[in-house]
């Protein structure tokens, strides 16, 4: 991908980590350029003194040597990685995760279903017939208003 197409917004976030986030809308490709960017920086990281690398939905944490490396040389780095191009990730993990709908293990059920407007039938039937993709997970809401949020936001159009 050229760098116009990509904008980058950086933030430093301590002495040694700068917080690059890919501005717009979350999205899959979004996701997919932190990705990209985290794969390609993994393979030169000693190179340019970087110690680890973050990578979240739509940002990328990059923690450096800061007695070799500043800010600003890392902001060039990162845009000279893109310049370079940023390879589609492929490489997927796929885990199949056991769910349990009501009762004592999804007590919860009929809770989200009325807060979506569905039967507890329905919310089953649409929480089952997708794969989803989990590429970081995180919340600020308890659970059960966390799963109708994501139940209502996905799949009520």
């Amino acid at each position: 991908m050229p760098t116009s197409a990509i904008a980058f917004d950086f933030f430093p976030a301590s002495d040694n980590t700068l917080l690059v986030r890919f501005p717009g809308a979350a999205s899959s490709d979004v996701n997919e350029r932190v990705l990209g960017l985290w794969w390609q920086l993994q393979q030169r990281k000693q190179e340019y003194a970087i110690l680890n690398l973050h990578p979240a939905y739509e940002t990328l944490l990059i923690r450096f040597d800061p007695f070799t490396r500043s800010h600003a040389e890392i902001e060039r780095v990162v845009r000279r990685a893109a310049e370079m191009g940023l390879a589609p990730v492929h490489e997927r993990k796929l885990h199949l995760v056991p769910v349990c709908y009501g009762g004592e293990f999804g007590p919860d059920l009929a809770e989200v279903a009325r807060l979506v407007q569905l039967t507890p039938e329905q919310v089953i039937k649409i929480h089952s017939a997708h794969s989803i993709a989990c590429t970081f997970l995180a919340s600020l809401l308890d659970s059960r208003t966390s799963a109708a949020w994501t139940i209502a936001s996905r799949f009520r159009d």
